[in-house]
């Protein structure tokens, strides 16, 4: 629940020919991210929503996925306000 906020970036996609290798050997670089990051967002919007859960893991996750409304509960000055 907790990786599942990181962009997806595939860096062995060749957008350019300049970029191919001309030693022939493959060369492969480690995917980054989740590739499911929309269906992640969804269900952790979903989670913040939930009312019988916990306010601090609502409030973790929330921070992660963007939702301004499961973190709120928990913000006791300004500072907090203006972090989330």
């Amino acid at each position: 629940m907790l990786e599942g906020w990181k962009l997806y970036h595939n860096p062995n996609i060749v957008q350019n020919s300049e970029e191919v290798m001309d030693d022939g050997l493959n060369h492969y670089k480690d995917v980054e991210g989740n590739s499911n990051r929309d269906l992640w967002k969804s269900c952790a919007i979903n989670f913040c929503k939930a009312s019988h859960l916990n306010i601090y893991e609502k409030a973790a996750v929330a921070s992660l996925c963007g939702n301004l409304e499961g973190i709120l509960p928990l913000c006791t000055n300004w500072e907090d306000y203006l972090w989330a």
